[in-house]
């Protein structure tokens, strides 16, 4: 299981030197006791993290943020809702790591590649394949709109997540119009 363990490193640099940083920086203000707080929700994090226990790494995590905001947390946030397969909230967290982590040391992170390509794993996983079957076979489908015609049953279309409207039609038979949540997996619609 790969652990990163250069930012598990820089946090504790980040802990250890509080009094060093910028007057600006929101963290400068934390108090010695949030901090020493802070260093215990992350070690926890890291701790249910090794367990595979990701829920509650997650929930460590953001503790430890919230009583001192450091890009090692949302790494660590966004690594867990990988783990889970929580594309959308892994995704929304890597760029916020990404964010904090440009926004305190003024230049992109050292693992922007691999965070890039995280991103990119994450967001194939956010498209879903939607299975489209009818009897008899042959209905027109169109997606979103009446006028987007995109094939006949049966069909498959990858889908983004969201809601999406599908239009069917064949001649004989009554339209059909049904609103469907595009979830983070592999659904039938028949």
């Amino acid at each position: 299981m790969s652990r990163p363990v250069v930012l598990i490193v820089t946090l504790s640099l980040l802990l250890a030197a509080g009094t060093a940083m910028s007057p600006v920086d929101a963290r400068a203000a934390v108090s010695e006791d949030a901090r020493k707080q802070a260093a215990e929700h992350y070690r926890e994090g890291r701790r249910l993290f090794d367990q595979e226990l990701y829920s509650a790494a997650i929930k460590s995590f953001e503790k430890a943020h919230a009583l001192f905001p450091a890009p090692a947390n949302l790494y660590n946030i966004a690594k867990c809702h990988e783990r889970l397969g929580q594309s959308g909230q892994c995704v929304e967290v890597y760029e916020a790591y990404v964010s904090a982590y440009k926004k305190q040391k003024g230049e992109a992170p050292p693992d922007l590649s691999d965070i890039e390509n995280a991103i990119a794993k994450c967001r194939l996983g956010m498209r879903v394949v939607l299975t489209l079957n009818s009897n008899p076979p042959g209905a027109s489908v169109a997606l979103d709109s009446p006028d987007k015609l995109v094939g006949q049953t049966p069909l498959e279309i990858p889908l983004e997540p969201g809601t999406h409207t599908l239009h069917l039609a064949l001649e004989g038979h009554q339209p059909l119009k049904r609103t469907v949540e595009s979830p983070l997996r592999r659904i039938p619609v028949t």
